[in-house]
C-alpha cells in the first residue's frame, strides 16, 4: 500500500481526542476572534486576500501532516513495533 493511501486511511484530526480538547477549543476560539477583528478592521480590502492566505496555510499544513505521518510510520516500522 502506498504511503498516501495509508495516510488517507488514518483517523482524521477532527475525529481525534485532541480535537475535542479544551486546548484546541481555546486555540480555535482565539483564531476566530483574530479573524473577526481583521475582517472588521480591514474589510473589504483584506477579506478575499485573507481567505486565500488561510487556504494556502492550510495546504502547507496538510503537507506537513503528510510528512510527519510518513516519518512516524517509517520510524515505527524500523523499530519493528508496527505502530
Amino acid at each position: 500500500m502506498k504511503m498516501k493511501d495509508l495516510y488517507l486511511k488514518a483517523k482524521r484530526f477532527d475525529e481525534s481526542e485532541l480535537y475535542q480538547s479544551s486546548e484546541y477549543t481555546r486555540i480555535a476560539k482565539r483564531q476566530l476572534e483574530l479573524y473577526t477583528k481583521m475582517r472588521v478592521l480591514f474589510d473589504p480590502l483584506i477579506g478575499p486576500l485573507l481567505e486565500e492566505y488561510i487556504t494556502q496555510i492550510g495546504e502547507e499544513f496538510e503537507l506537513e501532516c503528510q510528512h510527519f505521518f510518513a516519518q512516524g510510520y517509517r520510524m515505527g516500522k524500523e523499530q519493528g513495533t508496527g505502530e
